[in-house]
């Protein structure tokens, strides 16, 4: 994945971000700073945090000392935290006008949570995008409960809105297979550490939010593996989590990097003729599994259930994930 992919990928972050604060600007200011049990909090409290987050790795990549944590309690009013995205997101945007391919697969060695770590830039800016993706989720849901607009943030509906330039973008089929393979975790966990001591009551209570149910969030999850898949590959994918999962991993690993810069002409269920590059549509699911995991983990915690941070550099860090 070079930095063309990379911005790219960052430009769609940029996209999404913009759904969220559409939404964020129709809240009263007692909205936006109100309290929930889950996560972070307040909308407030994330969107600061994202803001933090995201300086905090930009400052790693540049290398460069570390801003401090932000804490949301600091930001009173939605217009502040309003100003602090505009001065972190810009400090983003520069350093990826002059970001070169050399730069992605550079090594920094930091400490984070109290260890020593090893990572990949590339690996630290793809964690940003699906950090800012798994908190979007969060904050459209409590959006929702607000009674606030939301938006669907595919990344397919970016490419259709956007249309980003494509010329000169290469991709790595080994780093392609890695985020199918953090995909196949977070969803495991998903799974097998927090759906599996569920009632089928519980499974089935409605939330009145997306795809309404555990379960059915879960369904959707693999109807969307099984559809975005058969389209990539032009193959049937069987229908069961393991299933899809492992289909995945085989196909991706089969795939040289000009299968995944291959143009792909499908029709849609709109019954509209549509084409996407075969990378675009695998990272669209990765990410579209971010997305649904994180609403299904929201609806986890109002059942009392077990939940994970879904952090893709968790994985990295957990699994000791080389380039």
């Amino acid at each position: 994945m070079n930095a063309a992919a990379i911005r790219v990928l960052f430009d769609y972050n940029a996209w999404a971000h913009a759904l969220l604060w559409n939404g964020i600007k129709q809240l009263t200011e007692d909205q936006f700073t109100q309290e929930f049990s889950y996560s972070l909090g307040s909308i407030r409290n994330h969107m600061v945090h994202l803001a933090s987050v995201d300086a905090r790795w930009l400052a790693r990549v540049r290398g460069v000392r570390l801003p401090d944590r932000l804490d949301g309690d600091d930001f009173r009013a939605r217009e502040d935290v309003s100003r602090l995205w505009s001065v972190v997101y810009n400090d983003i945007d520069l350093y990826l006008e002059h970001l070169s391919d050399a730069t992605l697969t550079e090594t920094l060695d930091y400490s984070a949570r109290g260890e020593a770590r090893e990572t990949q830039k590339w690996q630290i800016l793809l964690h940003v995008i699906n950090h800012g993706t798994d908190h979007r989720a969060q904050v459209m849901y409590l959006l929702h409960q607000l009674g606030a607009p939301t938006a669907e943030q595919d990344f397919v509906y970016y490419l259709r809105d956007e249309l980003p330039p494509r010329g000169q973008i290469h991709i790595d089929p080994a780093m392609i297979r890695q985020l199918f393979e953090y995909d196949m975790y977070a969803t495991g966990r998903l799974v097998g550490e927090c759906m599996a001591g569920l009632t089928d009551e519980q499974l089935d209570r409605s939330f009145g939010y997306s795809h309404d149910t555990v379960r059915a969030q879960l369904a959707h999850l693999m109807m969307g593996g099984q559809y975005w898949l058969a389209r990539a590959f032009d193959t049937q994918i069987p229908g069961s989590v393991s299933s899809i999962f492992s289909a995945a991993a085989a196909l991706t690993m089969g795939a040289t990097e000009a299968d995944l810069l291959e143009p792909v002409e499908y029709t849609t269920g709109a019954g509209v003729e549509a084409a996407n590059i075969r990378w675009e549509m695998l990272w669209h699911l990765v990410n579209h599994g971010t997305d649904h995991r994180a609403q299904a983990l929201a609806f986890l915690h109002e059942l009392g259930a077990p939940t994970f941070e879904q952090d893709m550099m968790i994985y990295f860090w957990d699994y000791d994930v080389d380039a």
